[in-house]
């Protein structure tokens, strides 16, 4: 029950929180930049709500989709989409969401544990080099 109580109070943070227009353009700016719109950090976060890690797996997946949808809309009212492009990702997505099923429901649970934990760090150690490299600049 506490968790419930930890998810809708933060949920209530956020309706309440006051965003400038500037706020609401710099946020999904720096979603990008970081991979927020990949689920990476969703994955620790239902973890740490001992949510099995099969499910977090598959909601940090299954996530995407709108994410990309909402995305793809975007691009196309506001910008000048690379079609081409976005149908390999597309497939690359799908083609890579489905192995990836397959092997998360063969592996141990502790061999999937520790190869989160692995992504998780390279994905850290990516995002630290890459604002590293900015402030350098």
């Amino acid at each position: 029950m506490p968790r419930v109580q930890l998810i809708r109070g933060l949920a209530r943070t956020i309706e309440k929180a006051d965003l400038s227009a500037d706020d609401r353009q710099t946020m999904p700016q720096v979603s990008s930049t970081v991979g927020r719109h990949s689920g990476v950090e969703l994955i620790p976060i239902l973890m740490w709500l001992h949510v099995p890690v099969l499910t977090a797996v598959g909601l940090s997946q299954a996530i995407q989709l709108p994410i990309a949808i909402l995305a793809t809309i975007g691009n196309v009212i506001y910008g000048t989409p690379d079609y081409v492009l976005g149908g390999l990702l597309a497939l690359g997505l799908i083609v890579g969401s489905w192995l990836g099923a397959k092997l998360a429901h063969h592996l141990p649970m502790a061999t999937l544990k520790r190869s989160i934990a692995l992504v998780l760090v390279a994905v850290g150690a990516m995002i630290i080099v890459k604002i590293s490299q900015t402030l350098a600049l």
